[in-house]
């Protein structure tokens, strides 16, 4: 059984896409008609693509297209309230709301009343806003903005992760976006890989010594002396 579940594991994360090109710019000039069409008439996708080509911008354009299909909103979930909030900060489109634990309920009440095309927020709301969809709406489409985090970001409470996963069962369209995305369980899902012609740039680390820090490496080394 052992052998069975390892089994499972590799072929999960070595999937091959069904649709992988090369694009260097960002998602939306995208004019690729394979991509475009799998974008529009796939009921279940998994985008992979890296950092930096505009995933979240290309979710206000998904959710646009999206609404015109299907009339149903889009939620565009992300794991942090600082992503929901640097959205909010930049948006110039008034059928965007943009949701948090600060906000719910006020932000529900603009999504019945505005009959916004798609309502950014957190994973921790995405169920109340979900539930909220499905009564105004009798359903919505769903765009789970840095997907890995649901397997790999073990600070998750399971019920949050186990939230995510059940309205992305009950949606009528799903997308899930991140450069790295986790494949387990979603054999289901239409795999697009989008990759670069050349790897992005490697960001630069710099390392800034102050007192402080030489103070503090300098404890840590005087109370655990064999800790490296």
């Amino acid at each position: 059984e052992l052998k069975a579940v390892k089994e499972r594991f590799y072929q999960s994360t070595d999937r091959q896409p069904d649709l992988e090109f090369i694009h260097d710019g960002y998602l939306s000039d995208l004019s690729n008609e394979a991509f475009l069409h799998a974008i529009c008439n796939r009921q279940h996708i998994i985008l992979r693509s890296g950092t930096g080509s505009g995933k979240t911008y290309f979710s206000y354009q998904i959710a646009e297209a999206w609404h015109d299909t299907t009339q149903y909103p889009t939620i565009i979930a992300a794991p942090l309230n600082a992503i929901i909030e640097q959205q909010r900060s930049g948006n110039k489109n008034p059928n965007f709301g943009f949701c948090t634990a600060a906000n719910l309920q006020s932000e529900i009440q603009n999504f019945r009343e505005c009959g916004f095309v798609g309502l950014f927020v957190n994973y921790d709301n995405l169920k109340a806003a979900a539930a909220a969809a499905l009564e105004m709406f009798g359903g919505y489409n769903l765009i789970v903005d840095e997907s890995h985090q649901i397997t790999t970001a073990f600070g998750y409470k399971p019920d949050v992760v186990r939230d995510v996963l059940n309205v992305a069962a009950t949606a009528n369209k799903t997308l899930f976006l991140s450069a790295t995305p986790s494949l387990l369980g979603l054999d289901s899902f239409y795999f697009i890989d989008v990759k670069r012609s050349t790897p992005p740039p490697t960001p630069k680390i710099i390392y800034h010594t102050t007192g402080v820090l030489c103070a503090l490496v300098e404890t840590v080394c005087g109370i655990k002396p064999r800790s490296g």
